[in-house]
Order: structure tokens, then C-alpha cells, then sequence
């Protein structure tokens, strides 16, 4: 399983991946789990922006361009 963490003021977002999720990871099973699955298979930097916008109500942050820069570089295959 891997995680990515961004601290947005007193919101946090830490996204996880997995292989199944039929079959999570002890970290997804802990006290408090997940609040919000989001299906992501081909997250555009414009798609970004929506997400944050419509679900923690955030349209700029410093962090945007390092993040926009990552999807673009990140290649992304369907499971």
C-alpha cells in the first residue's frame, strides 16, 4: 500500500492506494477508516482542481502546481 499526505490547514488528505479493495490493508481497518472513496483511474490536473473544489471547497493552494505536475508525470494504466 502506498500513501501520499498533504496538510491543508486543518484539513488533511492522504490518499491511499491499494492492489483490492475488496481486501484493504491493516490501515484502512484502523478506528477511524476512510471518509471519502473517491474512484480516481484517470485524474487530469483540471479533475484535481474539481475534486478539491466541490469536496473540501478549496480553489487555489501553493501546493496545486507541484500537484498538477505529479498527475502529469505519473503514469496512469486501467485495472
Amino acid at each position: 500500500m502506498d500513501r501520499g499526505c498533504s496538510n491543508c490547514g486543518d484539513l488533511r488528505i492522504i490518499v491511499f492506494t491499494a492492489t483490492n479493495k475488496e481486501k484493504p490493508g491493516s490501515a484502512f481497518l484502523r478506528a477511524r477508516g476512510i471518509d471519502v472513496h473517491i474512484h480516481m483511474p484517470y485524474c487530469t490536473p483540471d479533475a484535481f482542481e474539481i475534486l478539491a473544489s466541490n469536496y473540501l471547497n478549496i480553489t487555489t493552494h501553493k501546493l496545486f502546481s507541484e500537484i498538477k505536475e505529479s498527475i502529469l508525470q505519473t503514469e496512469v494504466t486501467r485495472c
